[in-house]
């Protein structure tokens, strides 16, 4: 039943896929009782021929294993039964097949069987820059209900029954300048390096009868989770349902109409700590450090989440071979501000043009005037009284954003400066010199220009 759940409801090629692949990860995982080890692909050394973690991880070649009571078995991961029985490639043998060369190992001595293994291995210096490209991607994916032109809404961006170990650029250009674009190729192109012209891991109909699939699944649910807790400015569509999971993908339904009954994108996009499991540190290293969850999510008047990283004018696009490629990418002009905490008094910090003629606050009157961002003061407690929620106070992490975009051109040109000014119950407040605003927490802006 697990196999056909993959075979008949697995989605790729939008945002959905590695959200749906968590909960088939955790389902199993809630059936089994047990934790699912990943297979690291991406370790530093998995393209190096002659290192231990080049090619398929010995767990999965082996022929037998002994229970603890003692008797001898056929090793399940290596001898696991495919669809009806029949292996896709060789209805005769009712096995799973893999790409011989990885199945046969590593060749001890020199000659055409080790100059294929060492150009086999070699592969993984491909999707590592692939992987590597897509954690560098400030947007996520293509929105399930914003599709690129051409494409129909909900619709995947690509389509692809099989599986090859170098998988063209061309099925997946719409949608580079994404994490998901990038990351999918990778992510079938080691399909493809397993499964080889004749396995069922190159096959997506057959994907999921090889044991080897969950292992693989959990280190990309683990590169994933990286990518999300470096990005918590990732927008997704929250209430798309993740059918046929239900209960938080600890059971399923395959049969309720009812979109509400499944669990959510937004269900599982929280921290895998949330959701009962974490990942240790691998065996060998990544052949990179991964991102810390160092970057910022603001929200804009209207809640518009913007990832506040700088981005050069191009994003990088993977060829086969070169990460010369580039796909434009529009930006646009915020004034951030950060460490923002609350206060007793309230401000008001308007942002103008340089070389204003005016300093009216109105954006119709006055084309230099940019944008104000207003800070409400918690207020003074009555005398000889408590202040309430004084702990709040404290906390000095918000991050706040004015819109510059209707200025982008000028601002870029001319530059900008701010005014701060303290009500502090008076009608006309008191405007602060540059020297006292400057000194506090979350009252100097800066400009930064965003992915819009």
């Amino acid at each position: 039943m697990l196999t056909y759940i993959d075979a008949w409801w697995c989605l790729h090629y939008q945002e959905a896929t590695f959200f749906w692949h968590r909960c088939y990860l955790r389902y199993v995982e809630e059936l089994i009782d047990f934790p699912i080890p990943y297979w690291n692909g991406f370790a530093s050394d998995a393209a190096d021929p002659d290192s231990p973690y080049a090619g398929i991880p010995d767990i999965f070649l082996e022929e037998n294993y002994t229970d603890p009571d003692g008797i001898t078995h056929k090793n399940p991961l290596r001898w696991a039964y495919s669809y009806l029985g029949r292996s896709k490639s060789d209805p005769a043998t009712p096995y799973v097949q893999r790409n011989p060369i990885l199945v046969k190992g590593r060749p001890s001595q020199p000659g055409p069987d080790r100059d294929a293994w060492n150009k086999h291995i070699s592969l993984f210096n491909l999707y590592h820059q692939q992987i590597v490209t897509s954690m560098q991607q400030p947007v996520f994916s293509l929105p399930q209900y914003n599709p690129t032109p051409g494409v129909t809404a909900e619709a995947a961006w690509a389509a692809l029954p099989a599986f090859k170990d170098n998988m063209p650029d061309s099925d997946y250009t719409v949608a580079y300048g994404t994490f998901d674009g990038h990351f999918e190729q990778a992510h079938d192109n080691f399909h493809g390096w397993v499964g080889g012209k004749i396995g069922e891991m190159a096959d997506n109909t057959y994907t999921a009868f090889d044991p080897i699939f969950l292992s693989y699944h959990c280190n990309m649910d683990r590169l994933f989770e990286h990518y999300l807790r470096s990005n918590p400015g990732t927008k997704v569509t929250a209430e798309f349902p993740l059918r046929p999971f239900t209960q938080l993908a600890k059971a399923l339904d395959i049969d309720n109409p009812n979109s509400w009954a499944y669990t959510t994108i937004g269900d599982v996009a929280k921290p895998t700590a949330a959701l009962g499991y974490v990942y240790a540190a691998p065996a060998s290293p990544d052949i990179f450090e991964l991102p810390k969850p160092t970057s910022r999510n603001a929200k804009a008047s209207g809640g518009v989440a913007l990832n506040l990283v700088r981005v050069p004018e191009k994003l990088s696009s993977p060829s086969t071979n070169t990460l010369q490629a580039s796909k434009t990418v529009k930006l646009k002009p915020v004034i951030v501000f950060e460490q923002v905490g609350c206060t007793v008094a309230s401000y008001e910090i308007d942002i103008f043009l340089n070389g204003a003629k005016s300093q009216v606050t109105d954006p119709i009157e006055n084309p230099d005037f940019v944008g104000r961002l207003f800070r409400m003061g918690m207020g003074k407690p009555p005398t000889g009284a408590e202040l309430k929620n004084r702990s709040r106070c404290l906390k000095d992490t918000v991050t706040r954003v004015i819109d510059a975009e209707a200025v982008a051109a000028r601002i870029k040109k001319t530059g900008w400066f701010q005014k701060v000014k303290e009500l502090d119950g008076s009608i006309e407040g008191r405007l602060m010199p540059d020297h006292e605003w400057k000194t506090k927490k979350g009252f100097a802006g800066k400009l930064l220009w965003v992915v819009k």
